[in-house]
């Protein structure tokens, strides 16, 4: 098994757990070379909404560089100052990077060719 195909297959087990969406692999347009697409779909059977449903990706880009995936397939550094960048979240008074996108706004997404220790 290939280190691209078990990374695919932790994906799919760890998109099962939550919140009932199950994962599948349909081809999204344009992914750069060496990614893989990861779609999730609302099993929920309308309990929440595709916009209630969120994803958060991270991993490391390279050894000690966290980062989290965006919509558009690309890994964007994990950064303190994000806190209170524009579209952070809020909770308590308290800001947070806002890193996670919802099922309404992308289903699938190209896994980028090298993340390590990735977590969904």
């Amino acid at each position: 098994m290939t280190p691209a195909s078990r990374l695919t297959a932790a994906l799919t087990a760890a998109v099962a757990l939550v919140a009932g969406v199950l994962a599948a692999p349909p081809a999204p347009s344009a992914a750069p070379a060496g990614s893989f697409p990861v779609t999730v779909v609302n099993n929920t059977r309308g309990t929440w909404s595709d916009a209630q449903v969120y994803i958060t990706v991270m991993g490391q880009s390279s050894p000690g560089q966290w980062a989290y995936l965006r919509t558009d397939g690309t890994l964007r550094p994990i950064n303190h100052n994000d806190e209170n960048a524009p579209g952070h979240l809020t909770k308590n008074g308290r800001n947070y990077a806002n890193m996670s996108y919802t099922l309404a706004q992308a289903r699938t997404v190209a896994m980028p060719p090298r993340i390590e220790g990735a977590r969904m």
